[in-house]
């Protein structure tokens, strides 16, 4: 028995090999005005194209005849008349079976179509953009039809044969239908299926296993999730609904949702009448499902909300004010980028994280109140927004990238002990005039503080040992540039472009300097490096900062090393360090007399940032300083 089996098997394959060998196509053979694929296999005709794009009607034969074989007519491919301008009318065969994605797209003034009985799948786009398409006869045969089958088609009435199971997305978007019957055996209704304005009556067939139109609501309603799933202008939302479904509304229509909702799907309100006033109890809000919506005045967040997704209110012009429950905890990233009118917002207790981009690009928002609770803030979240000044809770841990960036009237904002992450470009092209950084931090990200223009004062803490790439390019306020002898790294650009700083002090640790890291320093007067090692150093870590013109202030002993390596050996002169110009608690190598230590009457060593009364010691001297002025010895 396996034996003969496998016979079949054997003597069979060559028949299916030929089936599917592309050999056995035709193909573009023109008969009578009309391009066909024939498969002289199975003797099937595919209608590929017209010659003539210029012809008002057309007739598509059931067979055609080539060589002396007939040829049965069952599909209409892929674009076969798309764009023919001219074609009015169109007869289709009884044989036909499928009707391809884009065959009869934008054919602007076709009128009537009639779709024969053996076709079983309608393709996508098959007769969308026909501007002129006005009746639609549908037979009993008909399964399926794809996405924007016969969107933007003006369909004045629709007939839905009882075999039809499918209708996907957008298929009659823009029709001008008034009234809409669903058969018991449709299951499957895209929710945008039936965007239609003109729409007055829509009715479900009892015993419908899906869906529903229960109480006269003029509705579809997806019976097992209560799921508002087809509407119209007329439609009245029974209380039993909890959800909206996702792309629901159209540009002008307007759907109430009444307190029994939990759920508002995905663009549910896209370019919609969209409300603000979310009751208590919802619980979801899809991606974007009030895009664009004409929402004015007020939103209100219930604190009820789990679940939020992105965009929510999006490009929404008209929202002047954004109330947040108390116990809310949960928001959406991006949910009102690009909003131009909300002056300020309040954020409750409980809420952990602002998500990314939530403000993003508000520009009318310029004050902003942060939780206790708060430990993250996202990346962009207020990027581009009117902020001034900006309290930040005790408990942040983390600062995303961009987060504060082209804020540009941000003077002020302090950063607690408690930060521990700060992502590049947190603070970029913003007005502050002090960078001060939390202990723990070690390295300041790429763009940090990028294009801050009214920087003067940069504080940063014994744990950082590392300046990332243009973290401080461009920012022209500063005219003094002391880096601390913890810093042992560049990246490049690091203080590009800082065109006002006269003197520039590199501390005793450093070991790499890249690109451009001091490059473009227009005010460049004098160089003191404090390193005994010559840094590794690209050649352009000074371009544009004429550094051939300048004097290079280096230890004495590592005078000649200079000298030897480049781009250093390219300054001006290179003369060694006098005591004087020595920093206090670093002593010039070789002079152990010269070490000179601060104390504040506490006995504490003191910092430059220290006020009051200060002590110095160097060798057998002792000099008081009032008011912190730490620095040279008189």
């Amino acid at each position: 028995m396996r034996q003969i089996l496998l016979l079949c098997i054997t003597l069979l394959c060559p028949f299916v090999a030929d089936a599917q060998d592309d050999s056995n196509i035709l193909k573009g053979i023109e008969i009578n005005g009309i391009y066909y694929n024939l498969n002289t296999y199975n003797q099937k005709a595919e209608v590929m194209t017209g010659a003539d794009k210029t012809r008002v009607y057309i007739t598509i034969p059931t067979t055609v005849t080539y060589e002396g074989k007939n040829y049965i007519v069952r599909t209409i491919g892929f674009g076969a008349f798309s764009n023919f301008s001219s074609l009015a009318g169109i007869t289709l065969p009884e044989t036909l079976e499928s009707i391809g994605e884009h065959a009869f797209s934008n054919c602007k003034k076709l009128n009537n179509v009639s779709i024969p009985a053996h076709v079983k799948t309608v393709e996508s786009y098959a007769f969308s953009g026909c501007s002129g398409l006005r009746k639609l006869t549908l037979t009993y045969g008909l399964v399926s039809i794809g996405k924007r089958a016969f969107a933007s088609a003006p369909i004045e009435s629709l007939y839905i044969p009882a075999s039809l199971t499918s209708i996907d997305d957008y298929a009659f978007s823009g029709a001008h239908l008034t009234l809409l019957d669903i058969p018991s055996t449709l299951t499957y209704i895209s929710s945008c299926a039936f965007q239609c304005t003109t729409l007055k009556t829509i009715r479900v067939a009892s015993g419908n296993p899906v869906y529903d139109s229960r109480d006269n609501c003029n509705a579809v309603i997806e019976t097992a999730r209560n799921a508002l799933r087809v509407i119209c202008p007329d439609t009245k939302v029974p209380e039993t609904v909890e959800v909206i479904d996702s792309f629901l509304c159209w540009r002008g229509c307007s759907i109430t949702p009444p307190s029994s909702i939990k759920e508002i799907g995905k663009k549910a309100y896209y370019g919609a009448y969209g409300t603000g006033r979310l009751h208590e109890g919802l619980e979801v809000i899809g991606d974007s499902a009030f895009w664009a919506a004409s929402i004015q005045g007020t939103v209100s967040l219930p604190s009820t909300l789990r679940d939020v997704g992105v965009a929510v209110y999006e490009a929404n012009n008209l929202i002047k004010e954004v109330v947040m429950a108390d116990g809310l905890k949960v928001l959406g990233k991006a949910m009102f980028r690009g909003n131009q009118w909300i002056p300020s917002v309040k954020f409750p207790e409980g809420i952990t994280e602002i998500p990314d981009e939530i403000f993003s690009a508000s520009m009318s928002l310029a004050d902003v109140q942060l939780p206790s609770t708060l430990q993250r803030i996202g990346n962009s979240a207020f990027r581009g927004c009117a902020l001034t000044d900006v309290q930040l809770p005790d408990g942040l841990a983390t600062i995303g990238e961009y987060a504060f960036s082209g804020c540009q009237s941000l003077t002020h904002l302090e950063i607690p002990a408690t930060v521990k992450s700060i992502g590049k470009g947190a603070f970029a092209s913003t007005q502050l005039t002090r960078a001060t950084l939390p202990d723990g931090i070690t390295r300041v990200s790429d763009y940090l503080y990028n294009r801050c223009t009214s920087l003067t004062v940069i504080d940063l803490p014994t744990s950082v040992t590392r300046i990332g790439r243009d973290a401080f390019a461009g920012c022209k306020g500063l005219t003094k540039l002391e880096i601390p002898n913890h810093v042992t790294d560049f990246e490049n650009g690091a203080f590009n472009d800082c065109s006002s700083v006269a003197t520039l002090s590199i501390g005793n640790n450093v070991k790499t300097i890249a690109d451009n890291s001091f490059g473009g320093m227009d005010a460049l007067t004098d160089v003191y490096c404090y390193s005994e090692n010559v840094p590794e150093t690209n050649y352009w870590a000074f371009e544009d900062s004429h550094h051939h013109s300048l004097t290079l202030h280096v230890p004495a002993s590592s005078v000649e090393a200079y000298k030897a390596a480049s781009p250093w050996r390219e300054f001006r002169e290179i003369v060694p360090l006098t005591d004087e110009e020595y920093p206090l608690g670093i002593r010039q190598p070789g002079s152990a007399s010269q070490v000179r230590v601060s104390y504040t009457l506490n006995g504490r060593k003191a910092t430059p940032n220290d006020r009051g009364i200060i002590i110095t010691r160097q060798g057998n001297t002792a000099v008081k300083h009032i008011d912190g002025s730490v620095g040279k010895m008189k």
